[in-house]
């Protein structure tokens, strides 16, 4: 009798998972009818930072005197930005750097280079001293005039290089949320569309798949990438400016919707 009832039990459960197989939601005989399309979305806003990448570089016949002068020329850039009183102004130093100066070579038009010296003997010393400048300014105009006035400030107390101003926005994580969202629902329009051509429509959506690497903002304008000496506005008697620009976050993705 209990042989009977498992064999029983056996037959019935095969019976169901052919039934749910055969007619069910799993059916894994017939293609499911998908559409898979793409979509994007830009959010735009101003940015309320900026960052200065600034450079104090001194060369003197002895290590001690290069990094005098060059401690001596980065405390007056100091003193000079604090005496401006902007708010939210901060400063950090990224890193020193102490290089030898060869006979041999270029002098970099550093001024100690000798002719008649014996190659390969060291002539003087070159100490870099690299820094950042940060401002923050809720306001775009504000912003731009404050950048102006410290990069104008650095180069007249003693930076001799300027390798990079950056305007940014301090948070972007609600536009990068705001992005993904409308790209979800710009890649579903389009799907509707391809429905639509078709003459069916889109039931559910199946998968979303996000581009990661679309969801670094971008800077539509502003200030970027100076390298080298940068004159600004050094005896003019004009004050630099600067047009901070837009700064965008973009958001593609992919959904795989049934129809």
């Amino acid at each position: 009798m209990k042989r009977t009832l498992l064999v029983c039990a056996i037959v019935i459960g095969l019976l169901s998972v052919w039934v749910i197989l055969r007619w069910g939601r799993f059916d894994f005989t017939t293609p499911q009818r998908t559409i898979t399309a793409v979509g994007s979305a830009t959010v735009v806003s101003s940015p309320d930072s900026v960052r200065l990448f600034l450079e104090v570089i001194t060369t003197g016949k002895t290590l001690a005197s290069a990094r005098e002068e060059n401690a001596s020329r980065v405390n007056k850039v100091r003193e000079a930005l604090v005496a401006l009183k902007l708010n939210d102004l901060k400063s950090k130093t990224r890193d020193v750097d102490v290089t030898l100066v060869h006979a041999e070579g270029n002098d970099g038009g550093n001024g100690v280079f000798d002719q008649r010296t014996e190659p390969d003997t060291v002539i003087g010393y070159t100490v870099t001293h690299s820094f950042t400048v940060l401002i923050k300014e809720s306001d775009p105009d504000s912003l731009n005039v404050a950048a102006g006035r410290v990069l104008d400030t650095a180069l007249e107390s003693g930076v001799n290089r300027v390798w990079n101003v950056s305007f940014f926005k301090e948070d972007s994580s609600a536009m990068r949320r705001q992005a993904m969202s409308e790209a979800v629902e710009n890649a579903i329009a389009n799907a509707r569309a391809y429905a639509g051509g078709a003459n069916v429509q889109v039931a559910d959506v199946l998968v979303i798949n996000g581009d990661i690497d679309s969801m670094y903002p971008s800077q539509g304008g502003g200030q970027q990438g100076q390298q080298g000496g940068f004159g600004g506005s050094m005896g003019l008697g004009v004050q630099t400016s600067f047009l901070a620009g837009q700064w965008d976050v973009t958001c593609n993705v992919r959904v795989i919707c049934r129809f």
